[in-house]
């Protein structure tokens, strides 16, 4: 018995260990014209787990709270005053499963969505006020971060250099006006930045790879001549050593990347309704694929790579596990 009693317990052990990162939840999260949707990574399973308002742009997800946020707006007129439309909108959330949504943050027109759930802490864009704003991931202690900005849209964080990054997502109004993409300040708010490169255009999404230190953004080009003028584009985190690793989409949106995977996910809107799609490709931008397609302007998307147990796995561990207790514990 008491040499039995330790190999139960190592075995024990060994179980809740390969438990942990055996398997893989490979779901992919994304917003369109008909809801908030998932399916698995080979777009079986798929299902709208939340409707929307008219707009929704950004979505990210927070696994260990089991919540999934996006923003929406819809135009309301304003006939006193002569002006309308403007939009009004919100930042929502809902469980990952879509049920018990609601309303978290009021806002004008948001646009991207970032999480920091272990800080506790959201941030989304407003293209409509020109800020980038923070809350609690309830909703509340909300306030500007970054006023005046020109139409910021997609927003992503570094972690590790305590950044913020977010994109422009209109052509510029001016003639005369600076020509940039990209900018980034501190978490704080503080310390503006303005990156490379500068080129005519707007950028929808931004996404950064952890581990080659790398941005990714989507790049619409209206002078190209051509019905895609669209492009995935690749940079380093100053925004120098620029390039196109996608070509010929139509206006790619939202961005997700699997660096230790080593895959890149976007969405194009597609040239008419219902001919967007989501897309796969390696992080260089090679072997682009469809995942899913025939979407309604398919906008923000994330990914839930989560680590789970694999049923078989686990099975002849506990079978083990519990031979090896009885015959330490049965009676002689």
């Amino acid at each position: 018995m008491k040499c039995l009693l330790p190999q139960a317990v190592i075995i024990a052990v060994s179980w809740f260990a390969a438990s942990e990162r055996v398997g893989l939840a490979a779901t992919i999260y994304w917003v369109d014209a008909d809801g908030v949707q998932r399916c698995n990574l080979d777009s079986s399973s798929r299902e709208t787990l939340a409707p929307v308002i008219m707009a929704p742009s950004g979505i990210a997800l927070d696994l260990d709270g089991g919540k999934v946020y996006w923003t929406d707006q819809f135009p309301v007129l304003t006939p006193a005053d002569g002006f309308g439309p403007f939009p009004v909108g919100a930042v929502f959330r809902a469980n990952l499963d879509g049920s018990h949504p609601e309303t978290v943050a009021p806002a004008s027109a948001p646009t991207g969505i970032a999480l920091r759930p272990a800080a506790g802490k959201l941030y989304w864009t407003d293209t409509w006020t020109g800020e980038v704003r923070s809350a609690n991931l309830d909703g509340s202690e909300a306030k500007t971060l970054i006023p005046k900005l020109q139409a910021p849209g997609g927003i992503a964080i570094d972690e590790a250099d305590g950044k913020l990054y977010w994109t422009k997502s209109q052509e510029p109004l001016d003639p005369g006006a600076e020509l940039y993409l990209l900018q980034r300040a501190d978490l704080s708010g503080e310390n503006l930045q303005t990156l490379p490169p500068a080129l005519y255009g707007l950028a929808t999404d931004v996404a950064i790879d952890p581990l080659a230190r790398k941005l990714y953004w989507g790049y619409v080009n209206p002078l190209l001549d051509s019905l895609y003028p669209g492009s995935i584009m690749r940079s380093n985190l100053d925004g120098w050593d620029w390039e196109p690793i996608v070509s010929g989409l139509v206006s790619p949106q939202g961005i997700a990347l699997d660096p230790v995977g080593g895959k890149l996910y976007f969405t194009d809107l597609g040239l008419d309704s219902g001919e967007g799609a989501i897309y796969r490709a390696n992080l260089d931008g090679s072997e682009k694929e469809v995942i899913v397609q025939k979407l309604r302007y398919p906008h923000g998307v994330a990914l839930d790579l989560t680590p789970i147990p694999e049923p078989h796995g686990m099975v002849l561990l506990a079978i083990g596990g519990l031979t090896v207790l009885w015959r330490a514990l049965r009676p002689r």
